[in-house]
């Protein structure tokens, strides 16, 4: 189909209940990253601007939520996802 979904900082908020359920059901080869850098922080650094650093946050609420993967796992999924959908070698 071509499609992407890019999943950012607010998966970490919980009156995010939508999303919540889109990750849970999404099939990662959909799966793309993003910090919403300088915006919008994980929900536990609310107060502070967004850096790219923080992505790691958001692999690690996409884990939790799924169960079936790692958080080095869906950083490693959302790079090749990326490189696919930019075509970089």
């Amino acid at each position: 189909m071509g499609i992407y979904m890019g999943i950012g900082p607010q998966i970490t908020y919980p009156d995010s209940e939508c999303l919540i359920e889109l990750v849970r059901e999404m099939p990662l080869e959909l799966l793309l990253l993003e910090t919403d850098a300088p915006f919008l922080p994980p929900s536990h650094l609310i107060g502070e601007s967004a850096k790219p650093d923080m992505i790691s946050f958001v692999a690690e609420k996409i884990s939790s939520l799924r169960g079936d993967v790692t958080a080095q796992e869906v950083l490693d999924i959302a790079r090749e996802n990326a490189k696919l959908l930019y075509n970089i070698k």
